[in-house]
């Protein structure tokens, strides 16, 4: 009669495979499993980048369920102060194992100061979880002056003395650093009551011309 062996060695190599097949199968599941996330959030068009005052910028977000259910989204847009929400902000859903893409768009003022200005998008699902995007928006510089004639005699008489009195605003985002300065002729004589003008933005000051006539000057 035939006598099966018993090779124990080799049983305890094939427990020994097995043990560490098991561990790395678990190994990968729990990293699969702490990996996934419920949902996220993806800038689905470039960030906005550099931008003028008073202009309309609007973005793509990819909401992603990566769940096998429905979810309930509330969201938020967070903006700097003086900023507008064209859209507003509503509640959606998003199918399992599905995707939705939210329209963002704002209105930048039209007198902020030049610089960058950070933007916040946030949704929240029912049980409370959350995602956000964060992302900067530059304002360009932009510069613009008005001038405007405040004070002017109604008329003259020839060899007087008399003023004008002019108003410089600054309409631009950025300082303004200004030369002022006035040609005389032979008929008058100009002085300015100021040489150098610097205007914050939305500022403005005042400038006085004193205009000396010649006594010839016809009307």
């Amino acid at each position: 009669m035939g006598r099966s062996v018993f090779n124990e060695d080799r049983v305890r190599a094939v427990q020994s495979r097995i043990r560490v097949s098991f561990l790395i199968f678990f190994m990968l599941s729990l990293s699969a499993l702490l990996g996934a996330v419920d949902f996220e959030l993806v800038l689905s068009t470039p960030p906005p980048g550099e931008v003028v005052p008073g202009q309309i910028v609007t973005i793509a977000v990819l909401v992603t369920n990566n769940t096998h259910d429905d979810l309930d989204f509330a969201e938020e847009l967070s903006l700097p102060p003086g900023w507008r929400n064209v859209f507003g902000v509503s509640a959606f859903q998003v199918g399992a194992d599905s995707f939705e893409i939210r329209l963002l768009s704002f209105l930048v003022p039209s007198t902020p100061l030049a610089g960058e200005y950070d933007v916040r998008y946030e949704v929240k699902d029912q049980r409370g979880e959350s995602a956000e995007l964060n992302f900067t928006v530059r304002v360009a510089a932009s510069m613009s002056l008005a001038i405007r004639l405040v004070e002017a005699p109604s008329y003259v008489t020839a060899g007087e003395e008399y003023s004008v009195v002019f108003s410089v605003a600054n309409n631009g985002n950025v300082p303004a650093y200004l030369e002022l300065g006035a040609i005389d002729n032979m008929s008058y004589t100009l002085r300015l009551s100021i040489q150098r003008l610097q205007l914050q933005p939305s500022a403005s000051g005042e400038v006085k011309v004193t205009v000396k006539t010649s006594a010839f000057l016809t009307e």
